[in-house]
């Protein structure tokens, strides 16, 4: 390792470290015998190094500033018995899926996210509407479940995670292996008929004759809620089912901006006296409820939780 060479060794080594940074650095910041290694990734970049990624370095120093707030989110996690995990645009920005809504976010120039993704567009611009649900379905065969998708999928497993909510439409955390998650949004992985609701594999909709329903001749579209568009009744009511018997609601990557998904963490804090933590590099309205806020990176947080969840770490790290 690193830690055991002088600087000058390293720096022969850097192409090997490099592959290694986004496996190694950022989960070892939480690890007190891995810190010289870290300061020495610091000190490369401030010198001009361009072998170290910015946005690992990011990670890396997110996380020595959280270490506090991430021993205290182990420490809540340990002690739940009941843990729901709800997932916002944050989580799916990791994989490299862009977030529709920001402002920089794709077709803001032209037409606005919410025009397009809306029962308007579906009965009165179809091709545009296609258009767009085209683009989106094909991007998610470029993407994969990122390390926060799948340590919620192992941590399931583990029993650490009783359910998972989640805004999003891309079907990733059941790829990672995640088990009955509720898509509050509905899913981008099929399609249906808005006449008859028959429906298939979303992969049909990229073909020409994918657009009309071979039951009864309606328009497919996709399986989400679009705008103008109620929530499934069901799945609303398990998730709130599931925030009600919650210790633990704990957000990822979420704004908490969209109603009436952004009830659910204060219905788990005053409904079930849960605690409330947070993971998003952005501030929420609901910070003052929480536990925990960590303004930082799913992946690599959820990473450093996990090292000290198995390995029972107990001292937070040094700041860089």
């Amino acid at each position: 390792m690193c830690r055991a060479l002088p600087a000058g060794a390293c720096r022969t080594r850097t192409f090997r470290l490099h592959w290694r940074l986004r496996q190694e650095v950022c989960a070892s910041i939480t690890a007190k015998s891995d810190q010289a290694c870290a300061r020495l990734l610091f000190l490369w970049y401030k010198s001009g190094s361009s072998l170290v990624p910015e946005r690992h370095l990011r990670d890396a120093r997110e996380l020595s500033l959280n270490s506090d707030d991430i021993l205290r989110l182990a420490s809540l996690l340990r002690a739940a018995r009941r843990t729901v995990v709800f997932t916002g645009a944050g989580m799916s920005t990791e994989s490299g899926l862009p977030d529709f809504r920001s402002d920089g976010g794709l077709w803001k120039q032209s037409r606005r996210f919410e025009e397009l993704a809306s029962v308007e567009a579906l009965t009165s611009d179809y091709p545009s509407f296609v258009e767009f649900y085209r683009f989106r379905i094909r991007m998610l065969h470029s993407v994969r479940p990122n390390t926060g998708h799948e340590l919620l999928a192992d941590w399931q497993r583990r029993g650490l995670v009783h359910t998972i909510i989640t805004q999003n439409v891309d079907g990733l955390h059941e790829e990672a292996g995640s088990r009955d998650v509720l898509n509050l949004h509905g899913t981008l992985r099929r399609i249906r008929c808005q006449r008859c609701d028959s429906d298939m594999p979303a992969s049909a909709f990229l073909e020409e004759q994918g657009t009309r329903c071979g039951r009864c001749g309606g328009p497919m579209r996709p399986k989400v809620v679009l705008f103008g568009e109620a929530l499934d009744a069901q799945v609303l009511e398990a998730a709130m089912g599931a925030a009600r018997q919650a210790d633990l609601f704990l957000v990822l990557g979420s704004s908490l901006q969209v109603s009436p998904a952004n009830a659910l963490p204060r219905l788990a804090v005053e409904h079930a006296g849960a605690s409330l933590a947070i993971v998003n590099r952005e501030p929420t309205p609901l910070a003052s409820l929480s536990s925990v806020e960590l303004r930082a990176a799913i992946g690599p947080s959820l990473a450093a939780l996990d090292r000290l969840l198995t390995r029972g770490l107990a001292e937070a790290p040094p700041a860089l």
